[in-house]
């Protein structure tokens, strides 16, 4: 299957994010569109998501996975964060534009010293071929989360605990 690195106007993934976000300046956001989503991560020298990944998990019915918590605990951490750069705002936007994007979230990430790791969101609904490469950053503050989400326009990241917990925060 081909995976396009964008939404794209009017196929599955567009239409589900317009019905529930109609109003993209005040938005309201619905976590069951990301009910069918695939996260994988990468080891942190698999820049380009080529090889094994580490871990991979689905949000589709579940809204936990106990694997990450030995993975967090490896790391001395409480929590994680998903994050990316893409489609700011919800908006579709070229490859070239959302990798040059990511490439500023990542310097960002760096200072703070913490691990990064390659990721990547895909969706697993039939017929939907839409992804975005994101990063998995282990530690942190929950705040400094925040801060990333709305300085690259997010309107979503995921949190990952130690008890397993997968959050979806908008």
């Amino acid at each position: 299957m081909e995976l396009t690195p964008y939404i794209k106007p009017g196929n599955w993934w567009h239409r589900r994010w317009m019905e529930r976000l109609p109003h993209l300046s005040t938005p309201s956001f619905d976590p069951e569109v990301f009910d069918n989503t695939c996260f994988q991560v990468w080891a942190q020298d698999d820049v380009e998501r080529k090889g094994e990944t580490l871990f991979a998990l689905s949000t589709e019915g579940a809204r936990s996975y106990r694997g990450i918590g030995s993975f967090l605990r490896s790391h001395d951490a409480k929590l994680a964060c998903l994050i990316t750069a893409w489609n700011p705002d919800s908006q579709p936007k070229p490859l070239s534009v959302n990798e040059a994007a990511n490439l500023k979230l990542l310097a960002e990430l760096e200072a703070t010293g913490l691990p990064i790791y390659p990721a990547r969101g895909t969706s697993m609904e039939e017929g939907c071929n839409w992804f975005e490469d994101s990063f998995l950053i282990v530690g942190g503050r929950y705040e400094q989360y925040v801060e990333w989400q709305k300085k690259f326009g997010q309107l979503a990241f995921v949190i990952f605990r130690t008890d397993g917990a997968v959050e979806l925060r908008w």
